[in-house]
């Protein structure tokens, strides 16, 4: 089980980190400058040197089959990234930038030169996302932006705000698309390619495989309901369904969902508790209330890194086990964790017994 629960210890560093200090503002800087230096390095090296964002060769996808195809392949300074599940890995990556500078940096309201840095970091990760072609790491940019919008309490005047972000959001990203749509080449193909997918009805294909490996991992739990597979590889029983005819084992496959992946490998019993788990902390950010501006602020800017990284990541690849996205966000949601419990306790408790001051977050009434 130390497969999917060890990351939870930056989980742990991150609640501790709070219990030190419970003032988020350094937290924030540091890391939005971190992001953004990274995704600004990573776009000024792709369009001034490299002169691409995704280039075309020839690789192995896996070990016996080479195909032609688009690989994202961006680098910090001349220096390649490595991110686990490969391309995507990296695209999610910048994906969570994106996330995290609109979340921390403008929805949260920090001082306005940390907001422009925000900006940077979410326009070179937008170039970034749209030229890589992944469509989860696109996906969970549009869920993201749709939680921002809509997240939390509705007034009439917030529809009003949410009508104009929405037309400048989609002038912004059509902008962008027209600036640089040399780069966006592999995003193209890839539309085209779902298209003529869905016309087709080979959803195998809109799915890149992954409805093959489900009836793969259907066919391991009817053997081994309550265990699962065992942690020496995802095919341990040897399916027989012929999906794979390259001598090459289905040991090391991966449902690419972080939820099919935990009950397959660990089975009912740990799974089921491995699900419970996830929502045990994340729950708190659901139920923090939204009465006072920073509190609703709170939420939303939680909503816009949770909902697209349980819906999306984890849905579509193993965001928390891929060390690409899961240490930051569980970084992220440790440490924020402590302030929706706050939250909590301070609208539970009745106005004749204040919590004691050290509980209420920075910059909170008491």
């Amino acid at each position: 089980m130390a497969f999917f629960f060890k990351p939870y210890l930056i989980y742990l560093l991150g609640r501790s980190l709070a219990e030190v200090n419970l003032n988020p503002e350094k937290f924030n800087r540091n890391l939005i400058y971190f992001i953004t230096f990274t995704a600004f390095a990573a776009t000024i090296d792709a369009i001034l040197f490299k002169g691409h964002v995704t280039t075309f060769v020839e690789f192995e996808r896996i070990p016996g089959e080479v195909i032609y195809g688009g690989v994202f392949d961006p680098t910090f300074f001349g220096l390649k990234f490595h991110g686990s599940n490969g391309i995507n890995g990296i695209a999610v990556f910048f994906s969570v930038a994106f996330m995290i500078c609109l979340s921390l940096g403008v929805i949260m309201k920090p001082k306005r030169s940390l907001r422009l840095v925000s900006y940077i970091g979410m326009m070179c990760s937008l170039i970034l996302v749209l030229g890589s072609g992944s469509r989860q790491a696109a996906l969970g940019l549009v869920v993201s932006c749709l939680c921002c919008f809509f997240a939390g309490k509705m007034t009439t005047r917030r529809t009003i705000k949410v009508f104009f972000y929405i037309v400048f959001s989609l002038f912004s990203c059509a902008t962008i698309v027209i600036l640089f749509s040399d780069y966006f080449s592999e995003l193209f193909a890839k539309i085209l390619i779902m298209i003529d997918n869905i016309y087709s009805g080979n959803w195998d294909g809109v799915s890149s495989g992954r409805l093959g490996l489900y009836v793969i991992l259907i066919e391991d739990l009817i053997k081994s309901p309550l265990f699962g597979t065992g942690f020496s590889g995802y095919g341990i029983f040897d399916s027989e369904l012929g999906y794979f005819d390259n001598d090459v084992s289905t040991s090391g496959y991966t449902p690419h969902n972080q939820y099919l992946g935990a009950l397959w490998k660990m089975g009912g019993i740990a799974g089921i508790f491995y699900l419970i788990f996830l929502w045990k902390i994340i729950k708190p950010f659901f139920k923090a209330q939204q009465e006072d501006e920073y509190q609703k602020r709170f939420y939303i800017a939680m909503m816009v890194i949770i909902i697209p990284f349980f819906t999306v990541f984890n849905m579509f690849q193993d965001g928390l086990s891929s060390p690409s996205t899961g240490p930051i966000f569980l970084l992220i949601v440790g440490f924020y964790w402590r302030h929706a419990v706050n939250l909590n306790l301070h609208k539970s408790i009745s106005k004749n017994a204040l919590p004691d001051p050290c509980l209420i977050p920075s910059g909170q009434p008491a």
